[in-house]
C-alpha cells in the first residue's frame, strides 16, 4: 500500500487507509483472511490479514459480515 500526502510526498503509513485496503480486499475476494487476531483489552477479531507499508508489514483484525 503507498499513501501520498496533499503536497505530493510520500507517507509511511495512513491507519485508515490500511483498514480500507484490508476490508476492500477480503470482501471482494481478492485475499482470505488469515487466523484471528485480538489485543488485549479488545473483543477478537475473526480473521486477519498483513499489509506492507513504507512503515514495515502490519497486520489488521478484520470483522465483517462474511465470517
Amino acid at each position: 500500500m503507498r499513501i501520498f500526502n496533499a503536497d505530493g510526498s510520500e507517507a509511511e503509513m495512513c491507519g485508515n487507509g490500511c483498514r480500507c485496503v484490508a476490508k476492500y480486499s477480503y470482501e471482494h475476494g481478492l485475499v482470505k483472511g488469515g487466523e484471528s487476531f485480538s489485543i488485549p483489552g479488545q473483543p477478537p477479531c475473526p480473521a486477519s490479514l498483513t499489509v506492507e507499508t513504507g512503515h514495515g508489514v502490519l497486520r489488521v483484525g478484520l470483522i465483517t459480515d462474511r465470517q
